[in-house]
C-alpha cells in the first residue's frame, strides 16, 4: 500500500517516527516506537515518552518550529541540555508507514533544550524559519564599534592573532591552556577557544595567565586535546588601536557627546 494512503487510513496505519540528532562528532537515533527500528544501516532506540509535535508555520510549505519531549535521562539531553549546546545540533525526524515506506518529515537545527522535571523539550526551527528569524543587522551611532571582530567590515586578519596551544587541564567552565605566548591578562577576554578536532568553539570571558573562564563547558574536552585561541575585543578606540592597530576601520563614534542635542530643552540666552 502506498505512504500516502498509510497515512489517510483511519485503521491501516501504524505510523512511528524516527528522530536523528547530529552533532559533531556523535549522532543520537530514537524512535517513539516501542521496539528497535533500523533504517539505513542505522539503529533507532525506544525512548519512553518521547513525542513529537506540534509545528508552528512559517509559510504555508515550511513548517518554522518543531518540539520533540524526551526523557532527561537520554544522552543527548545529558550532552547537550544542561550547557549552551555546540554551534552544530541538527534534528532529522522520518516518519514510517505499514508499508515499509519513510519519509523525511523534518530537517532543521535545534535551537534550544530545557529540561522540566523528568523531561526534557528540545526545539528546533526549519532550515527556512531560521533564516526568516535572522536579525538584519543595523548600525548604532554609538561611542563603541558596531563591526563583529574579524568580519568583513572590522578587517582584521582574524589568523594573525591566534594562538595555537593544547588543553593542560579541565574544570567545568574553566581551562587550563599549555601556553598563551606573550599575550598579557584579558588578552583573549570576548575571543574564541575551538577545539581543533571538531570546530566546537566557546566564547572566553575571562582570561588570567593561562587560565581561562569559558561561557559554558565544552561538551567533552580532555588534557591534551588541540585548541586554537583568538584575541577578543571590547569594542573600544583605545583597544582597536593598540591591539589591532585598526583605528582606520574603526566603526564607532568616540567623541560622541554624552548628552543627546535632538533631546535637550533649548533655552533662549538673555542679553545682559
Amino acid at each position: 500500500m502506498p505512504y500516502a494512503d498509510d497515512e489517510l487510513s483511519a485503521h491501516g496505519g501504524a505510523p512511528v517516527e524516527l528522530i536523528e540528532f547530529l552533532g559533531p562528532q556523535i549522532a543520537y537515533r530514537y524512535t517513539t516506537g516501542r521496539i528497535p527500528v533500523t533504517y539505513v544501516s542505522n539503529t533507532y532506540a525506544p525512548s519512553p515518552g518521547m513525542k513529537v509535535g506540534p509545528m508552528g508555520s512559517a509559510t504555508s510549505t515550511d513548517p518554522s518550529a518543531l518540539a520533540i519531549t524526551i526523557s532527561i535521562a537520554e544522552q543527548v539531553v545529558r550532552d547537550y541540555g544542561f550547557s549552551d549546546p555546540p554551534r552544530s545540533l541538527r534534528l532529522k525526524v522520518y516518519r514510517g508507514q505499514t508499508g515499509g515506506q519513510v519519509r523525511n518529515t523534518w530537517d532543521g537545527v535545534v535551537t534550544s533544550i530545557a529540561p522540566k522535571g523528568r523531561m526534557a523539550q528540545i526545539r528546533s526551527s526549519s532550515k527556512m524559519g531560521d533564516r526568516l528569524k535572522t536579525a538584519i543587522p543595523s548600525i548604532r551611532i554609538q561611542k563603541r564599534c558596531n563591526h563583529f571582530l574579524y568580519d568583513a567590515r572590522c578587517r582584521v586578519d582574524r589568523a594573525t592573532f591566534e594562538h595555537a596551544t593544547t588543553v593542560a587541564s579541565v574544570d567545568g567552565a574553566t581551562v587550563t591552556v599549555a601556553s598563551i605566548g606573550l599575550a598579557p591578562d584579558q588578552w583573549f577576554r570576548a575571543g574564541e577557544i575551538v577545539r581543533d578536532s571538531d570546530g566546537e568553539r566557546r566564547l572566553i570571558k575571562d582570561q588570567v595567565g593561562a587560565v581561562l573562564v569559558l561561557s559554558a563547558p565544552f561538551r567533552a574536552l580532555d588534557a591534551t586535546d588541540a585548541v586554537t585561541m583568538y584575541a577578543g575585543c571590547d569594542h573600544t578606540i583605545l583597544t582597536c588601536g593598540d591591539r589591532f592597530n585598526n583605528i582606520v576601520n574603526f566603526g564607532g563614534h568616540p567623541s560622541l557627546p554624552a548628552s543627546n542635542p535632538f533631546g535637550t530643552e533649548l533655552r533662549l540666552l538673555r542679553k545682559e
